[in-house]
């Protein structure tokens, strides 16, 4: 395992679900699996943004007029001598978690079954 986890912990998620679905494929897997993974990759793509947001900005609060938003500051510049602030929706945060969650289990499942 140990072997697996160095070799996909540098790739970004999408990579690493396109090389796990490469040796998925050349392991002689069937057409679901290979849709199954094809799905994952699909939505780690939907849920880039969130999760780019959350792992290189700090959480600040939460939206006053509407809290079902929290503020992210990160270290980027948005104007003269600004940085730049997102909104994101607190349910997106939930559902990205979820999904986080989900899809590492199906990583290390199939990885499990290919040998690492």
């Amino acid at each position: 395992m140990n072997e697996g986890a160095s070799e996909y912990r540098a790739l970004n998620p999408n990579d690493a679900w396109s090389k796990i679905k490469q040796r998925v494929r050349k392991s002689g897997a069937n057409e679901a699996v290979l849709v199954k993974i094809q799905q994952n990759r699909q939505q780690c793509r939907a849920q880039y943004e969130t999760r780019r947001v959350i792992v290189h900005a700090g959480c600040v609060g939460v939206w006053k007029k509407d809290r079902r938003f929290a503020a992210f500051a990160a270290f980027e510049n948005f104007g003269v001598d600004e940085l730049s602030l997102y909104w994101i929706p607190i349910d997106n945060i939930e559902a990205s978690a979820s999904f986080a969650n989900h899809a590492t289990k199906l990583a290390l499942k199939l990885l499990r079954t290919l040998g690492h």
